[in-house]
Protein backbone atom coordinates (compact mmCIF):
# COMPACT_ATOMS: atom_id res chain seq x y z
CA UNK A 1 0.00 0.00 0.00
CA UNK A 2 1.62 3.06 -0.98
CA UNK A 3 2.74 6.07 2.03
CA UNK A 4 2.88 9.60 2.30
CA UNK A 5 6.04 10.31 3.66
CA UNK A 6 6.91 13.83 5.11
CA UNK A 7 10.28 14.88 6.04
CA UNK A 8 10.92 17.64 8.95
CA UNK A 9 14.17 18.94 10.00
CA UNK A 10 15.39 22.05 10.51
CA UNK A 11 17.79 24.25 8.27
CA UNK A 12 20.36 22.09 6.92
CA UNK A 13 19.61 18.59 8.34
CA UNK A 14 20.09 17.44 5.26
CA UNK A 15 16.31 17.14 3.66
CA UNK A 16 17.13 17.59 0.28
CA UNK A 17 19.79 14.48 0.37
CA UNK A 18 16.71 12.51 2.26
CA UNK A 19 14.88 13.15 -0.81
CA UNK A 20 17.00 12.37 -3.35
CA UNK A 21 17.48 9.00 -1.07
CA UNK A 22 13.94 7.71 -0.43
CA UNK A 23 13.46 8.18 -4.20
CA UNK A 24 16.60 6.27 -5.10
CA UNK A 25 15.06 2.92 -3.93
CA UNK A 26 12.21 0.65 -4.68
CA UNK A 27 10.48 -1.62 -3.95
CA UNK A 28 6.82 -3.41 -4.44
CA UNK A 29 4.48 -1.45 -3.42
CA UNK A 30 6.93 1.69 -3.09
CA UNK A 31 6.97 4.23 -6.26
CA UNK A 32 8.28 7.44 -4.32
CA UNK A 33 7.56 11.14 -5.91
CA UNK A 34 7.74 14.31 -4.73
CA UNK A 35 4.98 16.72 -4.33
CA UNK A 36 6.10 20.19 -4.34
CA UNK A 37 4.72 23.21 -2.15
CA UNK A 38 4.58 26.76 -2.63
CA UNK A 39 6.49 29.19 -1.02
CA UNK A 40 6.46 33.03 -0.82
CA UNK A 41 10.30 33.38 -0.15
CA UNK A 42 12.39 34.16 -2.88
CA UNK A 43 13.55 31.24 -5.33
CA UNK A 44 17.12 29.97 -4.34
CA UNK A 45 19.93 28.36 -6.89
CA UNK A 46 19.10 24.80 -5.25
CA UNK A 47 15.27 24.90 -5.68
CA UNK A 48 13.80 21.99 -7.08
CA UNK A 49 10.45 22.55 -9.05
CA UNK A 50 9.66 19.23 -7.77
CA UNK A 51 10.29 20.28 -4.44
CA UNK A 52 9.06 23.98 -4.13
CA UNK A 53 7.11 26.39 -5.88
CA UNK A 54 7.89 29.80 -5.28
CA UNK A 55 4.97 32.44 -5.73
CA UNK A 56 4.07 35.89 -4.68
CA UNK A 57 0.59 34.29 -2.86
CA UNK A 58 -0.23 30.53 -1.69
CA UNK A 59 -2.52 29.65 -4.16
CA UNK A 60 -6.48 29.04 -2.75
CA UNK A 61 -6.37 25.53 -3.75
CA UNK A 62 -3.78 24.95 -0.90
CA UNK A 63 -5.42 24.15 2.24
CA UNK A 64 -2.42 22.96 4.22
CA UNK A 65 -0.68 26.68 4.96
CA UNK A 66 2.29 27.53 7.23
CA UNK A 67 3.81 30.22 8.26
CA UNK A 68 8.24 29.96 8.77
CA UNK A 69 11.16 32.74 8.80
CA UNK A 70 8.35 35.25 7.42
CA UNK A 71 7.68 33.25 4.42
CA UNK A 72 4.60 31.50 3.73
CA UNK A 73 3.94 28.06 2.36
CA UNK A 74 0.57 26.14 1.07
CA UNK A 75 0.33 22.15 0.27
CA UNK A 76 -2.70 21.46 -1.83
CA UNK A 77 -3.65 18.27 -0.13
CA UNK A 78 -5.31 16.71 -3.60
CA UNK A 79 -2.27 16.54 -5.21
CA UNK A 80 -1.19 14.21 -2.20
CA UNK A 81 -4.23 12.40 -2.67
CA UNK A 82 -3.38 11.98 -6.53
CA UNK A 83 -0.34 10.76 -5.98
CA UNK A 84 -1.58 8.12 -3.48
CA UNK A 85 -4.67 7.01 -5.75
CA UNK A 86 -1.71 6.25 -8.59
CA UNK A 87 -0.04 3.76 -6.38
CA UNK A 88 2.74 6.29 -5.62
CA UNK A 89 4.47 7.12 -2.00
CA UNK A 90 4.73 11.21 -2.07
CA UNK A 91 7.41 12.56 -0.46
CA UNK A 92 7.28 16.00 1.42
CA UNK A 93 8.91 18.16 2.93
CA UNK A 94 6.86 19.91 6.29
CA UNK A 95 8.42 22.39 9.11
CA UNK A 96 5.42 22.96 11.34
CA UNK A 97 4.14 20.49 13.85
CA UNK A 98 0.35 21.83 13.52
CA UNK A 99 0.52 21.10 9.73
CA UNK A 100 2.06 17.66 10.50
CA UNK A 101 -0.32 16.88 13.09
CA UNK A 102 -3.32 17.94 10.44
CA UNK A 103 -1.33 15.04 8.31
CA UNK A 104 -1.70 13.03 10.75
CA UNK A 105 -5.70 13.36 10.86
CA UNK A 106 -6.51 13.78 7.37
CA UNK A 107 -4.00 10.55 6.36
CA UNK A 108 -4.08 8.78 9.39
CA UNK A 109 -2.14 5.27 9.14
CA UNK A 110 -1.09 5.89 5.16
CA UNK A 111 1.52 8.59 6.60
CA UNK A 112 4.64 8.25 7.87
CA UNK A 113 6.45 11.08 9.51
CA UNK A 114 10.32 10.99 9.71
CA UNK A 115 12.33 13.66 11.74
CA UNK A 116 16.03 14.12 10.90
CA UNK A 117 18.08 15.17 13.29
CA UNK A 118 21.63 16.61 12.73
CA UNK A 119 22.56 19.04 15.57
CA UNK A 120 21.48 22.22 17.31
CA UNK A 121 21.24 24.78 15.35
CA UNK A 122 24.60 27.43 15.88
CA UNK A 123 25.40 30.50 14.80
CA UNK A 124 28.78 29.15 13.29
CA UNK A 125 26.58 26.65 11.11
CA UNK A 126 23.88 29.41 10.67
CA UNK A 127 26.84 32.43 9.35
CA UNK A 128 27.73 29.64 6.98
CA UNK A 129 24.12 28.50 5.32
CA UNK A 130 23.43 32.68 5.51
CA UNK A 131 26.77 33.27 3.08
CA UNK A 132 25.77 30.65 0.73
CA UNK A 133 22.59 31.90 0.45
CA UNK A 134 23.76 35.95 -0.05
CA UNK A 135 22.56 36.92 3.42
CA UNK A 136 25.17 39.17 4.84
CA UNK A 137 23.14 41.72 7.59
CA UNK A 138 24.46 40.35 10.80
CA UNK A 139 20.72 41.28 12.55
CA UNK A 140 19.34 39.11 9.88
CA UNK A 141 21.25 36.06 10.68
CA UNK A 142 20.95 36.77 14.20
CA UNK A 143 17.16 37.02 13.62
CA UNK A 144 17.50 33.94 12.12
CA UNK A 145 19.40 31.92 14.57
CA UNK A 146 17.07 32.72 17.34
CA UNK A 147 14.15 31.31 15.06
CA UNK A 148 15.92 28.77 14.39
CA UNK A 149 16.67 27.65 17.94
CA UNK A 150 12.83 28.26 18.45
CA UNK A 151 11.89 25.63 15.88
CA UNK A 152 14.22 23.78 16.90
CA UNK A 153 12.58 23.59 20.48
CA UNK A 154 9.26 22.85 18.83
CA UNK A 155 10.07 20.13 17.07
CA UNK A 156 11.98 18.27 20.23
CA UNK A 157 8.74 19.26 22.49
CA UNK A 158 6.60 17.59 19.85
CA UNK A 159 8.60 14.41 18.85
CA UNK A 160 5.62 12.48 19.39
CA UNK A 161 4.45 13.27 16.08
CA UNK A 162 7.21 11.82 14.04
CA UNK A 163 7.28 7.63 13.29
CA UNK A 164 10.50 8.06 12.65
CA UNK A 165 13.75 9.79 13.85
CA UNK A 166 16.59 9.04 11.64
CA UNK A 167 20.42 11.22 12.45
CA UNK A 168 22.51 12.75 9.70
CA UNK A 169 26.03 12.10 10.86
CA UNK A 170 27.07 13.72 7.61
CA UNK A 171 28.08 9.61 6.60
CA UNK A 172 25.68 9.39 3.29
CA UNK A 173 26.12 5.90 3.33
CA UNK A 174 24.72 5.62 7.25
CA UNK A 175 22.00 7.66 6.49
CA UNK A 176 20.97 5.80 3.45
CA UNK A 177 20.87 2.63 5.31
CA UNK A 178 18.28 4.50 7.90
CA UNK A 179 16.42 5.23 5.00
CA UNK A 180 16.34 1.85 3.68
CA UNK A 181 15.41 0.53 6.85
CA UNK A 182 12.29 3.04 6.79
CA UNK A 183 10.86 1.96 3.29
CA UNK A 184 11.41 -1.62 4.25
CA UNK A 185 9.22 -0.71 7.99
CA UNK A 186 6.94 1.13 4.60
CA UNK A 187 6.41 -1.83 2.35
CA UNK A 188 5.85 -3.89 5.08
CA UNK A 189 2.71 -1.81 6.03
CA UNK A 190 3.70 -2.10 9.35
CA UNK A 191 1.96 0.85 11.58
CA UNK A 192 3.94 0.31 14.76
CA UNK A 193 6.36 3.37 15.65
CA UNK A 194 9.82 2.71 15.09
CA UNK A 195 12.84 4.68 16.22
CA UNK A 196 15.77 4.18 14.00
Amino acid sequence: MPKLITLTGPSQAGKSTAIQLFKEHKRIGYNPVSIPKYSTRDPRDDDSPEEILTCSEIPSSCNLVYQQYDVRYGIDSKSITEALSKGQSPIIVINDVRTISEIRRIFGEISTTVFIYREPPSYDTHKLVSDTRGVADQNIINKRLKKAESIYRIYIENIYLFDHVIVNSKDVAQLDHQISSIIDTLSKSSTKRIFI
